[in-house]
């Protein structure tokens, strides 16, 4: 119920609520009623804007928040009802730009206000509970967060016609603090809104697909029910006064169950992990964070003491995970223990160090946590370590709070800050400047600075202070207000004289607020004279122009078209320089970004720091992060000691260079000592930011350098020998984000992202490593690790009714639980073993699942789904006794309108290993036996390798055993394998003397002969030649034995080389390969023979290459034949001569060849070639069968560029082809001529053309251009002369053959401001004179053309002037008949536009126009006046019109004339109706009034219907329907000829078709269906006239026969048809019975 009252006041009351789940009331509706209805809520309502909701004292804000939600639906922000505009709207959506539009209904009357929201530019809307730190930007794009909602919401409002409620007051729009007294309330409004209707669709936009995926749809409709006149409300007085905006309610209260429930939830851990992690470990530990979030101090520190006394568990694994849960939980009372633990040093080291950068990521820190976790800055040693995780905290609570150093706890961190930086920010210990870099880091953590600028700014000006310690300092600045003064930084970066590091880095402090400082900047960077420095500036400043971030492109368009100087070295090997690569969409509104930063100082040649950054940018969010950096000084003396000209990897140089290098050495180590700069200690240090926070730091000094090279490797091993037990378990929470999306109904839509992961690894043994080196060496390594881990990521997407939720949640969870046991052992440096124990019957490798829940109730898989299981082959599984499996369940990915997995359904995929017999484990040993013996006064080692493989405890056996031998006194080598399932024995002897090379092997199975390979290599060493005697022997069971041998001679007469090899039994003939390589007997050349035998292909060669002075032939000939086939051979021979003589290079070849099997493929080319300096002469002979042709190029040069001349010609001959072409060219030219001429002839025609210029004569220029064709001549000869009275120019152009046609000119040109051109042109029997004038002025333009011909004079003048507010122009045309003028004054001057128009063409035969334009626009009204005037020889006429327009109505009046009036209406909503009119009213004639009526559509069918009236009962109407399958259109006249008619056309698929006409009452019809495809039937319906029949095609594709049948009123006519393109037609016509055949053959 909504009252409306005086004073601008109003009420809202909710009565008879009901909460519906699944169709039905809900169990909580009764509750849920209780709470809506238990109190009213009054609410501002100024001018259908509601500014102010007054709830009660005690009003739950979710319950709130659904009122609001009400009323966000029934507020109206039109300025006049009905007036259509844009304005910025707040209610439970957020602040919003909306756009209202009005429809009046056309059959009621109602009318429908759309309000449109834009949602992606609403703000104030979204809260998100997240430890990710980002910095908001502002991109248009259709993906502005994570939850999609549609671009625009709109919410109808129906309203009877009349006035919108409005206050009738105009004072403070807040609610009235009245007395509690009765009030009469009236209704202020002469009617109401009828109904009102929201809709809003949100999609999870990850994952999902055309709309599918996780989906929540808000709608809600209030329609109005009844009225009362009068009211009687009793008001109470204002407690709570705030907006329509969305309230956040983010949970965070204390639950006095809490410590029961974690000590229950801390019982079922403790027996769930006392063995390994279980798959559900990650679960219970966020369950545990969680709960422990709604622990006060007291409770929270009762659990901690139950739990460190032992008395809940006493696992050590069960209490790691409460120690694990307490920096997770981050509420004031876990940060208070986190105090405590770390102060007493119960928790210490790395996992100290772990908590305290845990502090980083508390999504939502305040005050109080500040408070409790300050106690630790107190303490001199921990305060250094706590400083960068507090400072991260105080920037989340200072980014939520604009005034948040005005509290005590934030005033009190600064203060710290500033004590321990001092007055001077230098440092005496090592402590102390540790202290100092912590704080400036923590500064540049926190952003805020107070006063602290200063001292800042005394650590970046003091010169005392080191490098590092200054270049931190000015990193300080990096999240600080732009109104904290950089005064500082910028005097650094301007002084020349500072080390380029430290400049670079005060650049960039710089630039964290460049807007003012950029022209400063370039102004410094123009006159850099240091490159370290200038290189790094440009390379960031024009990154910053091309970069794609979106919180930098204001910078990128300022620095656009910003032009830099670029004249430094970009080396990166040696200088300074800002890398950034950027990528960003605007239509995903996702984007990433890279950047580094690479700082080189002038003191070294080593870089000083690096940087690396990646940003990710998303949902109108840019997230930095991680950021790496690191700096190093020093380690020029490292680099040198390794490096150097004498360091261990230096140079080795030679005696003699030593004694001069000593001697240069000794000088410049005089000149050091005279000059010397202190040395650089060496340090190096690191740092790690995550989301902008820095949360690690670490420096390594000279000290910690000498600690290093101290080790001791002898007392580490012997710890390493020691029995250890280890039991590591961690728990984390890495992830928990939450985001808060209000829907249109005012109940929030969450959306939840929760991550744990549980690792634990159990490691007991000892490495004893101490007699690795000795001699025997030996090692024993004996234990067991047992590592499992499990990782769960859920998500959920739900809206919370406050009694209960509606929810879909996810949970994707990941396991391993795998274990190694044994020990690895080598005894004396002979005896190695590996025994591996498996004492667990199944092994989960991997395991990985999806879990669906909707509404805490779990998805089953779909019986769709796809099952994969695939094991181990069962021989492999008997010899390895484990089976290792993979089984995998997945949804089907294929189906349309699925989401994206893994919102596809739930999944299930896992690998195991799963013991299938008894044994304990594997058991490996190796043995090694060397022993020496004396054969023949000779030493010889034998050795003996032994290898045995077992599954100890199996009931299968599996012992496996080797045994290798290798015996040199004997040349044998042996080896012996024994399985349960077979015996393998291999024998190898070895032979090696001078005359024979030998090795024999045999392979027995199971004790039988099996394989043997014999191969042997004798060498004959004679006088000229040695000789090799190859054989090979392969002899295989059943077969006859392969063998190959034969002879291979090498010498040195003139037999080069020789081969004869015969391979037998490889095929049913030996194969025969022989060939040889000789030198000739004049040994100026060589001969090739070559000859194969085989049965499937057999070939031989014969060739030779004989080499002379200046020349060098070959020849080869090739017989071949394959497979039976006849013998055929080709042959290849070819000549090259080199006939060079002095200068002169001549060179000539020839190559040919013949092929008997494709004689077509014969070719001969021969060629020449002379080459001098300054001639080429080439000439090409080429005959490809019975074919010939030639080319031939000449070229000729002579002179140099400035005086220069080229002849050139060329050929190319076909005589078969009839083809004869060649041309020439010949050039010339020097300072003052040039000529140039080519000609080109084929079949006995010609071409020819030529340039002649020439400038020998001062001030005169000559050219002839000279073409011939033919049958065609061209010349142009002109000349161009300077002289006193301006440039006198001269030409003639003459054409043709038989008749002498010319043109010439003679002209005369004066430049000046008006340039002059004057001459005559002759055409045969055609003299023309010809005077034109130019003045080129774009504000005061004249131009002239006079010409005289045939005695007639014609000018051509024109010219305009334009001036401030006038342009005037005018203009003549005179000839011997007529005279054409005009003229043109147009002004404009305070918005009126005035202008006179005359055109004359004869004496008092003109036409003159006047207009005048007026703007008389006012607010929300566009008004126009015109005036026009028109003057002609028949007389004047004007008229004066005016055109009225607003959003909704047009009017236009013309004078005396005509009077035009329409009305403009919009459609909106998924069902529509429109109407128009349009009325014309004229002084002659009415005309006739068209009117729409309506047009309704939907996706099924879509109708319209139109009239056209005139007279009170003349009218033609028109309707229309249509759909996906039938169309149909009806017209009926008020003309008795015409009456009505329509028709309509309906098809199904590709099957049928049916069309009908009527005319008034008679009516047609044709309907057509087919039957698959060789069937179609037709039926045509007219009065008294039927026609029907069918076309068929049989089983030959060929053949297709028709009938039709034909009732023509009361005759029946039937005819078939039989037709066959390769037989004949055949028609059969029958009349009442009566046959007619035709019988016709194809043409």
């Amino acid at each position: 119920m909504i009252h409306y009252c005086v004073y601008f006041t109003s009420g809202l009351k909710l009565r008879d609520v009901k909460l519906m789940e699944n169709g039905e009331a809900a169990s909580s509706s009764d509750e849920f009623r209780q709470k809506l209805e238990a109190k009213p809520l009054r609410f501002a309502f100024q001018d259908g804007v509601i500014e102010n909701v007054c709830s009660m004292q005690g009003e739950d804000e979710r319950v709130l928040n659904i009122k609001r939600g009400v009323l966000s639906t029934f507020q109206n922000s039109m300025k006049e009802l009905g007036k259509e505009g844009l304005f910025t709207e707040t209610d439970v959506s957020g602040v919003c730009p909306t756009t209202y539009t009005t429809v009046p209904s056309t059959f009621t009357d109602t009318y429908t206000i759309t309000k449109s929201k834009d949602i992606l530019a609403c703000s104030e809307r979204n809260g998100n509970i997240s430890a990710l730190h980002s910095k908001s930007y502002n991109i248009k794009s259709m993906v502005m967060a994570l939850a999609r909602a549609p671009k625009c919401i709109k919410i109808a409002q129906v309203f009877t016609f009349g006035s919108m409620p409005k206050s009738t007051y105009k004072e403070d729009a807040k609610c009235p603090s009245s007395q509690n007294q009765p009030r009469m309330c009236t209704d202020c409004a002469q009617h109401q809104i009828y109904e009102t209707k929201c809709t809003e669709v949100l999609v999870f936009r990850p994952f999902s697909k055309d709309g599918s995926g996780a989906v929540t749809t808000a709608k809600q409709n209030l329609k109005f029910s009844s009225q009362k006149s009068t009211v009687t409300v009793t008001e109470s007085p204002v407690q709570v006064r705030s907006s329509l905006l969305f309230h956040h309610i983010y949970d965070e209260s204390i639950n006095e169950n809490a410590k029961s429930e974690v000590i229950a939830l801390l019982q079922e851990i403790c027996s769930e992990v006392n063995d390994e992690i279980k798959k559900s470990s990650p679960q219970l530990f966020g369950e545990l964070v969680s709960k422990m979030k709604r622990l006060d101090s007291d409770k929270m520190m009762q659990v901690y003491n139950a739990v460190n006394g032992g008395r809940i568990c006493t696992s050590l694994r069960g209490k790691q995970f409460f120690y694990d849960a307490v920096p997770m939980v981050a509420t004031e009372a876990s940060l208070a223990l986190t105090a405590k633990l770390v102060a007493e040093k119960i928790v210490q080291g790395v996992e100290a160090d772990a908590w305290l950068t845990q502090l980083a990521f508390i999504p939502r820190p305040n005050y109080e946590m500040l408070a409790a976790i300050m106690p630790l800055l107190n303490d001199p040693v921990l305060k250094t370590k706590a400083l960068l995780g507090i400072s991260a905290m105080v920037h989340k609570i200072c980014d939520n709070n604009v005034n948040c150093q005005s509290n005590s706890h934030v005033a009190d961190f600064i203060s710290i800050l500033n004590a321990n930086i001092g007055t001077t920010c230098s440092s005496t210990t090592k402590e102390q400047r540790q202290l100092i870099m912590a704080t400036l880091k923590a500064f540049g953590n926190a952003g805020q600075a107070v006063t602290s600028s200063s001292v800042i700014g005394r650590c970046i000006t003091n010169a005392d202070v080191d490098i590092e310690l200054r270049v931190i300092a000015l990193q300080a600045y990096r999240r600080m207000p732009c109104s904290i003064s950089r005064e500082d930084a910028m005097r650094i970066y301007e002084n020349f004289e500072n080390d380029s590091e430290l400049r670079i880095h005060a650049f960039l402090a710089i630039m964290t607020c460049p807007t003012n400082v950029l022209p400063k900047v370039r102004m410094v960077l123009s006159g850099e004279p240091v490159n370290q420095v200038g290189s790094f500036v440009w390379t960031y400043l024009e990154n910053l122009k091309e970069t794609s971030s979106p919180l930098k492109q204001q910078l990128s368009s300022i620095l656009e078209d910003a032009k830099l100087r670029q004249d430094f070295n970009l080396d990166a090997r040696k200088f300074s320089r800002n890398l950034e690569k950027s990528y960003f969409s605007d239509y995903l509104n996702a984007g990433a970004q890279i950047e580094s930063n690479l700082i080189w100082s002038q003191r070294s040649y080593i870089p000083r720091s690096a940087m690396l950054n990646v940003t990710v940018d998303m949902f109108g969010n840019s997230i930095n992060l991680v950021e790496l950096g690191g700096r190093v000084q020093g380690l020029e003396r490292i680099v040198e000691k390794f490096f150097g000209p004498n360091g261990y990897f230096g140079q080795k140089e030679t005696p003699e260079l030593m004694d001069n290098k000593r001697q240069t050495a000794n000088y410049i180590s005089s000149f050091d000592n005279t000059f010397k700069t202190p040395e650089d200690e060496i340090t190096t240090s690191m740092y790690v930011k995550m989301f902008g926070d820095e949360l690690y730091f670490s420096e390594l000094d000279s000290t910690k350098w000498s600690d290093i090279q101290g080790f001791n490797v002898l007392d580490f091993l012997i710890k390493l020998a020691e029995p250890k037990k280890i039991d590591l378990t961690k728990n984390i929470q890495f992830i928990d984000s939450s985001l808060i999306v209000p829907t249109c109904v005012g109940l929030p839509m969450n959306l939840t992202v929760n991550g744990t992961s549980s690792v634990s690894v159990d490691v007991d043994g000892n490495v004893d490593l101490r007699n690795i080196a000795a001699s025997p060496r030996s090692f024993d390594i004996n234990g067991h690790i047992k590592p499992s881990a499990a990782v769960v990521v859920s998500g959920m997407m739900g809206v919370d009714a406050i009694v209960t939720k509606a929810t879909m949640k996810m949970v994707a969870s990941m396991h391993s639980s795998t274990q190694l046991d044994g020990t690895i052992s080598l005894k004396d440096g002979q005896i190695f073993s590996v025994n591996l124990n498996t004492p667990q019957e199944k092994m989960e490798v991997f395991h990985v699942e999806t879990e669906f829940f909707l509404n805490g109730e779990k998805m089953q898989m779909p019986e769709s789904a796809m099952i994969y299981k695939k094991c181990t082959p069962a021989g492999v599984t008997k010899v390895i006794g484990m089976e290792m499996c993979v089984d995998v369940t997945l949804p089907t990915f294929h189906q349309t309108g699925l989401p994206l997995p893994p919102f596809t359904g739930p999944m299930n995929a896992q690998v195991f290993v799963e013991k299938k017999d008894t044994h304990t484990g594997y058991a490996f040993t190796a043995k090694y036996e060397r022993s020496k013996e004396q054969v023949s006064g000779m030493t010889y080692e034998k050795k003996v390798l032994h290898l045995s493989v077992d599954t100890p405890g199996s009931q299968v056996d599996r012992k496996l055993l080797i045994e290798g031998v290798y015996n040199p006194a004997e040349m044998i080598a042996s080896a012996q394998l024994q399985s349960p399932w077979t015996k393998l024995e291999w024998t190898t002897s070895f032979e090696n003397t001078v005359e024979m090379k030998k090795a024999a092997s045999s392979l027995k199975i199971n004790g039988t002969q099996a394989y043997a390979i014999d191969a042997e290599l004798g060498v004959d060493v004679r006088t000229v030649k040695t000789v090799y005697s190859p054989s090979l022997t392969i002899s295989t069971p059943g077969k006859p034995d392969m063998s190959i041998s034969g002879t291979v001679e090498s010498g040195t007469g003139t037999t080069v080389a020789a081969v004869d090899l015969a391979i037998k039994n490889f095929s049913k003939k030996p194969i025969t390969l022989t060939s040889s390589l000789s030198q000739t007997v004049a040994g100026q050349g060589y001969e090739f023979a070559f000859d194969l035998k085989s049965d499937v292909f057999s070939s031989s060669i014969s060739s030779s290459v004989a080499v002379a002075a200046g020349s060098y032939s070959g020849n080869a000939l090739v017989s071949y034949e394959s497979l039976g086939r006849p013998a055929h051979r080709f042959t290849l021979a070819g000549k090259f001569v080199n006939e060079t003589i002095g200068d002169l290079m001549q060179y000539s070849g020839n190559l040919g060849f013949i092929p008997t099997e494709y004689p077509h493929l014969q070719f001969n080319v021969d060629g020449t070639l002379k080459l001098t300096a300054n001639h080429i002469d080439t000439n090409i002979n080429v005959q490809l069968d019975q074919e010939k042709f030639s080319i031939g190029h000449k070229f000729t040069q002579q002179g140099s560029i400035d005086d220069l001349d080229l002849e050139s010609s060329s050929f190319f001959r076909y005589p078969s082809k009839s083809i004869d072409f060649s041309g020439e060219m010949k050039h010339k030219h020097n300072l003052n001529m040039v000529k140039s001429s080519a000609s080109m002839t084929y079949g006995g025609q010609t071409a020819s053309g030529s340039i002649d210029l020439d400038n020998t004569i001062t001030d005169k220029y000559t050219g002839v251009v000279d073409l011939r064709f033919p049958g065609q001549e061209f010349t142009i000869d002109a000349d161009v002369e300077k002289m006193a009275e301006g440039h006198k120019i001269s030409a003639e152009a003459k054409w043709g053959i038989d008749v002498d046609s010319k043109v010439s000119l003679s002209a005369m040109y004066k430049p000046g401001s008006i340039h002059e051109l004057s001459g005559d042109i002759q055409f045969p029997g055609h003299p023309i004179n010809l005077a034109v004038s130019l003045r080129p002025d774009p504000l005061d333009f004249m131009g002239k053309t006079i010409v005289i011909y045939n005695s007639n004079t014609y000018t051509l003048e024109t010219e305009y002037k334009l001036e401030a507010t006038k342009l005037t122009t005018k203009g003549s045309w005179t000839c011997p008949t007529r005279n054409l003028a005009y003229s043109v004054e147009m002004s404009n001057a305070n918005g009126q536009l005035k202008s006179d128009s005359e055109f004359s063409w004869a004496t008092g035969k003109k036409v003159t126009l006047t207009t005048e334009y007026t703007n008389r626009d006012a607010a929300g009204m566009y008004n126009r006046d015109v005036k026009v005037s028109v003057t002609t020889p028949f007389g004047t006429q004007s008229f004066n019109s005016e055109l009225e327009l607003n959003p909704t109505d047009m009017t236009m009046r013309m004078e005396n004339e005509l009077l035009v009036d329409g009305e403009r209406n919009t459609f909106s909503g998924r069902y529509a109706t429109g109407a128009g009119e349009i009325s014309i009213i004229s002084p002659f004639i009415t005309h006739p009034s068209i009117k729409f009526i309506t047009a309704k559509f939907n996706h099924a069918a879509t109708s319209a219907t139109a009239s056209l009236s005139w007279n009170p009962t003349q009218e033609i109407s028109g309707s229309a329907t249509w759909s996906n399958t039938k169309y149909s259109a009806d017209i009926v006249t008020p003309f008795v000829s015409v009456g009505k008619f329509g028709g309509s056309f309906e098809h199904v698929d590709t099957t049928s078709a049916d069309v009908e006409a009527y005319w008034n009452d008679q009516k047609s019809s044709l309907s057509v269906s087919r039957t698959g495809v060789e069937k179609v039937q037709f039926s045509l319906t007219h009065p008294q006239t039927t026609v029907s029949g069918f076309i068929s095609q049989s089983g030959d594709i060929d053949l297709f026969t028709g009938e039709a049948e034909l009732n023509l009123n009361a005759d029946r006519y039937w005819s078939k048809l039989v037709f066959s393109a390769i037989k004949k037609i055949s028609t059969n016509f029958f009349l009442e019975g009566t046959p007619m055949d035709f019988d016709t053959r194809p043409h």
